[in-house]
Parts: structure tokens; C-alpha cells; sequence
């Protein structure tokens, strides 16, 4: 599966960053996954609901070099958007009317959330504001354990 990260960064100071936002597009193609009646070409319509995020798997990235450990989540604060991507097969409902079937290995989810965080970088400052420096956002994947 290849994701393109999307970072936003605004400069705090001499001593780091602040993190304001990511964006995962697209992070998730799951064939597991059907939508109904998706939007077309239209990219913030097809947010997915309070209920179906709840059964969504994020990666457990943390931003390992962040002063607060801080970890990816599927909070209230992000949001969950589907790509409409691929093509549809036509369905008949319960009520007699058609609906536009998708899968979810041809549409793939959008994570997108506002970060406001602390990032802890070196900067080499003697010959500031004369030069340029690079401050990597260090993203780490984790697994859970279970201990029983």
C-alpha cells in the first residue's frame, strides 16, 4: 500500500517547530470495505460517519520526536473522507431503488487532522538568519501488544 504524507509545519522559534496538520492520502485501501452512493469529484462529501470510524483501523504512528509522544488517532478531531476513485456496480435496495455499490480496494480513505504540537529539532544558529535548516519530522510505527 503506498500513502503520501502530507506535512504542514509552521516555525515556532529557534528551539523547534510546531506541527499544524496531516494529511494521509490515501492511507487505506481495504477490499473489506463497501460504500454506498458516493459523490462524485467532490472531495469533502464523502466523510464517513461517527459509527463506521469507530470500526476503521489507523496505524499507530508516533511523532517520535515531539516533545509530548504525541500518537495518531482516530478521535473526533480527525476526519475520515472516502475517495471516490473507482466504478460502481448498480445495486436494488430494500426499497426498490438503486444504489451505486463501491469498493474499498478501488477507493481508498483520506486521514486528515489538525495537530498542535511541539517538535524538538537542532538548529545551527551562528549563522542564522544567513542560511537554511532542515528539522524531519520522525514518524514511528508501532505495534500493540496485548498482555493477558
Amino acid at each position: 500500500m503506498v500513502c503520501a504524507i502530507e506535512i504542514i509545519l509552521t516555525f515556532l522559534n529557534m528551539t523547534g517547530l510546531i506541527l499544524k496538520k496531516i494529511i494521509m492520502h490515501p492511507f487505506r485501501f481495504d477490499w473489506r470495505l463497501i460504500f454506498v452512493n458516493l459523490k462524485k469529484d467532490e472531495r469533502h462529501t464523502n466523510i464517513i460517519g461517527t459509527e463506521e470510524r469507530e470500526i476503521i483501523w489507523i496505524p499507530n504512528l508516533i511523532f517520535d520526536n515531539s516533545v509530548e509522544d504525541v500518537q495518531i488517532s482516530n478521535d473526533p478531531f480527525s476526519s475520515l473522507v472516502v475517495n471516490n476513485s473507482g466504478s460502481s456496480t448498480i445495486i436494488l435496495n430494500d426499497n426498490l431503488q438503486e444504489d451505486e455499490q463501491y469498493h474499498g480496494f478501488d477507493n481508498g480513505i483520506t486521514y486528515t487532522r489538525v495537530y498542535k504540537m511541539k517538535l524538538l529539532c537542532i538548529f545551527e544558529q551562528h549563522k542564522y538568519p544567513f542560511d537554511s535548516q532542515s528539522c524531519f519530522v520522525k514518524v514511528e510505527y508501532t505495534k500493540c501488544l496485548l498482555t493477558i
